[in-house]
């Protein structure tokens, strides 16, 4: 959960990469 964490902290500043992020985690 470490690495969702980061992701999502990276994503508040893009907001885009939330997105392409969870899609991607999803599909896996």
């Amino acid at each position: 959960m470490e690495r969702y964490a980061v992701y999502i902290l990276a994503s508040t500043r893009n907001g885009t990469l939330y997105v392409g992020v969870t899609n991607d985690l999803a599909r896996r």
